[in-house]
């Protein structure tokens, strides 16, 4: 996306862990964490190898938390996507601040699209 911020056949990744729904990882180590992220690439991007270079910065209060009435936000989404055939809400609202689970709802909110654009499809061929 941005040439020259890497070297080329080198891979620049910027990730995010912890959070409020993942507080336990401010206690792991650094090492831990490198264990963590980078078993998360592999598997959500197919990356391959050890990293080269690794940068760790630790922002205590980095994003803001989730509301106290977050649930509701939750159930406002739910309802919204009921109401509202072919709406599928996706990001870190739904998921989580993270880069692998933003990135995990995106990709579960395009195989939503998908099946309905499917169902949409057939139900018009149906219907002609």
């Amino acid at each position: 996306m941005f040439p020259d911020r890497a070297p080329n056949n080198v891979y620049l990744y910027t990730t995010f862990v912890g959070g409020s729904r993942n507080r336990e990882l401010a206690k792991a180590s650094r090492t831990e964490l490198k264990e963590i992220v980078t078993s998360d690439l592999k598997q959500l991007l197919g990356a391959e190898g050890e990293p080269t270079y690794v940068n760790h910065v630790c922002w205590s209060k980095a994003f803001p938390l989730y509301g106290h009435n977050y649930d509701s936000v939750l159930d406002a989404i739910d309802k919204m996507e009921k109401n509202l055939p072919g709406l599928f809400y996706a990001g870190n609202h739904k998921g989580g601040l993270s880069v692998g689970k933003a990135l995990s709802s995106g990709c579960n909110a395009a195989d939503l699209v998908i099946s309905y654009l499917e169902a949409v499809s057939t139900d018009t061929k149906n219907h002609s």
